[in-house]
């Protein structure tokens, strides 16, 4: 653990998967409207973004699909940047690649969460690596850590605090003292 607290102590970036993560994946389809998709997103998980938010670390997602819905939670209700929403990506290393030029950082500096195949190349190269209980078993044997709560119900929560509080600075309790006043 020492090591990851060390990796995890010289994170920049924190970049985020949608379905699988800060979903469960599941996707709800209209039969009257194809353009309709619905997904349900956790408020504890969202929660967990504002408190990251509060720290000098950016906020990247990185998605496959593109859906309204995520634009809408993402950046109206969480308020990530708009810059730092990738949707409909195919390849998502290439995508952080060129974040990482433009924020000059390097992939040491980097956390990431994700569940499924198409987010191996990240988390493979990422300072500090993460999945929920529920990702895919191969997913599972190359990160650094596996959540204990699965995608979309506490995942993403996990995740931000583990980088919280292995920050350089108390950067967890500071931010919780405020809830404490």
């Amino acid at each position: 653990m020492n090591n990851i607290k060390q990796a995890i102590s010289e994170i920049k970036l924190v970049g985020f998967d949608i379905d699988g993560v800060m979903s469960d994946g599941g996707l709800i389809f209209s039969d009257s409207n194809v353009d309709f998709e619905s997904k349900i997103f956790n408020v504890k998980d969202g929660f967990a973004i504002k408190l990251l938010q509060k720290s000098n670390i950016e906020i990247v997602i990185i998605t496959g699909r593109k859906s309204s819905c995520v634009e809408n939670r993402i950046i109206k209700s969480l308020g990530i940047k708009k810059d730092f929403l990738f949707q409909e990506v195919a390849d998502k290393k290439q995508c952080l690649e060129n974040l990482q030029k433009k924020l000059e950082i390097s992939w040491k500096n980097c956390a990431f969460i994700g569940d499924d195949w198409i987010d191996l190349p990240i988390l493979m190269r990422c300072g500090f690596s993460a999945c929920p209980a529920d990702a895919h078993n191969e997913v599972k044997q190359r990160v650094d850590y596996i959540c204990q709560n699965n995608g979309g119900k506490g995942a993403v929560r996990e995740f931000v605090e583990i980088i919280l509080k292995n920050q350089k600075t108390d950067l967890y309790q500071s931010i919780l003292n405020e809830y404490l006043k």
